[in-house]
């Protein structure tokens, strides 16, 4: 004991001494890193996005002395200032308090609203927006329950309540003091429910119209444990006292939200409760969705736990669940990692990713629940799937670990019809991908490095990835 104590003394001295050889001017340096090499890279492109319609896109690149953002099209191949950035830099500053420079905006990415006249993005923990004159930027009103880790709602924040009109255009609804209310388009009353409270209310973003208008899906929900965690901000950039923090933040073996699913059937004037024996330890339920017909809709349900996981179907004349998958692990389902969508054409079924032959796989499923095929196999990973195209019979998907001869964690992209056939590699070069594609799918940019290759840019088609021309291949970087 008496040894520890003297190890323990003679530590805390080490340190002592350690802290005191450090001067203020180390301390300035190492704050002050990122102003002094930010300007040693140039024409590194980063976070290409494409416009909603047509063959645009935008991209911040680095310049000298921080970045700006560019915009160019397929077609022009002339890149040229998304916006003024002195502009953008005085309004936000005079929003926030702040100094930002034209070249160190605080976003990396954003995208055009009001016809291209303004630009919104992301700047501490707020969704803004600025006029690109320069006039006016504000931080935007957040909308609807936003969920801790997907499994509480922050109830502190007012839903998004809007009216929701029926496709045919002859019904509305809305939640009113925690109930739902339908009514005709001339105002009478529907369907209106009574059940409704504080402690287990109607999910206004949770409404979902049957595609023919003849039912409504709505979540009712008991909420979980709105655990408040309380966090220390030692050194704010606007004040030099310390301020606290609140933030919803659920802990392990807190309750979370339970989703009830309700069904509301207009021509019976009925709502009846889902029966949830098939889910009932949700930790979450998600991927909700309709079929074409309106004949059922289906959902995903993962249990407590993250060792089951089910798609379930619901008849939506009888209001029966039933399952059309089960998948269980002895060990842990990533759920974050997952893939599910239903498919909506004539074959219905669905598409789900599982690890089950002990690597992360498609598979194909019919509206029965029965497997029609496994889409993809071999000894590497799919990553992500980016889209699914029920005309064409395809998906685009992210892996990794299938080029034999690169590191396997780097990702590439593919292309692969649903009966598993027609793999197609869209990215070739030896490094890791980020791929994003036109709104129409016919373009994409392929933007790859490696530890040892600065950012390359490629501007690619679709249907046989040729390249159509290099966008940004760096001249040098330190």
């Amino acid at each position: 004991m008496k040894l520890i104590n003297y190890c323990g003394a003679l530590l805390l001295f080490c340190a002592v001494s350690a802290q005191a050889d450090i001067q203020d001017e180390q301390i300035n340096q190492s704050l002050s890193l990122r102003d002094q090499w930010i300007h040693l890279t140039r024409d590194l492109m980063f976070e290409p996005e494409w416009a909603a319609n047509g063959h645009q896109f935008h991209y911040k690149l680095s310049v000298e002395g921080g970045f700006q953002f560019f915009r160019d099209s397929v077609q022009k191949a002339k890149p040229e200032l998304a916006f003024d950035h002195q502009r953008i830099s005085r309004a936000l500053n005079q929003a926030t308090g702040q100094s930002f420079s034209a070249l160190q905006l605080p976003f990396d990415r954003f995208s055009y609203s009001e016809n291209d006249q303004s630009i919104e993005f992301y700047y501490d923990s707020k969704n803004w927006s600025c006029q690109l004159d320069g006039t006016l930027c504000k931080a935007m009103e957040r909308q609807g329950q936003p969920k801790a880790f997907g499994v509480v709602r922050d109830l502190r924040i007012e839903a998004y309540n809007p009216l929701r009109s029926s496709p045919d255009g002859a019904y509305t609804a809305q939640i009113v003091a925690h109930n739902l209310v339908i009514k005709h388009k001339d105002g009478r009353i529907q369907y209106q429910s009574k059940d409704g409270s504080a402690v287990d209310f109607y999910d206004a973003q949770s409404i979902q119209w049957a595609p023919d208008s003849s039912a409504l899906l709505v979540m009712k929900v008991k909420p979980g444990t709105a655990r408040m965690v309380t966090r220390v901000l030692s050194s704010p950039v606007d004040q030099l006292e310390p301020k606290t923090l609140t933030q919803l933040y659920p802990k392990p073996g807190d309750a979370v939200d339970i989703d009830q699913p309700v069904l509301v059937q207009l021509d019976a004037g009925k709502a009846q409760r889902i029966d949830n024996q098939l889910f009932s330890q949700p930790y979450t339920l998600d991927q909700v969705q309709w079929q074409a017909d309106s004949q059922s809709f289906t959902f995903r349900y993962t249990e407590r736990g993250h060792q089951l996981v089910r798609v379930i179907e619901v008849d939506a004349k009888t209001a029966q669940p039933k399952a059309l998958l089960t998948e269980r692990s002895q060990s842990f389902i990533d759920q974050w990692g997952a893939f599910y969508q239903a498919l909506s054409g004539p074959e219905k079924g669905f598409v789900w990713l599982s690890e089950r032959d002990g690597w992360a796989h498609l598979y194909r499923y019919d509206n029965k629940g029965q497997l029609i095929n496994q889409i993809t196999q071999g000894n590497w990973r799919v990553r992500d799937v980016l889209h699914l195209d029920e005309k064409t019979q395809q998906l685009w998907f992210a892996a990794s670990g299938m080029e034999p001869e690169q590191d396997p964690y780097f990702i590439h992209y593919y292309r692969i019809n649903f009966d598993g056939t027609g793999l197609t590699a869209l990215t070739t070069a030896n490094a890791t991908h980020q791929v994003s594609f036109s709104a129409d799918r016919q373009y994409y940019i392929d933007l790859y490095s490696r530890v040892d290759l600065p950012n390359v840019a490629e501007l690619r088609r679709s249907s046989d990835g040729q390249l159509i021309r290099t966008l940004l291949k760096p001249i040098s970087a330190v």
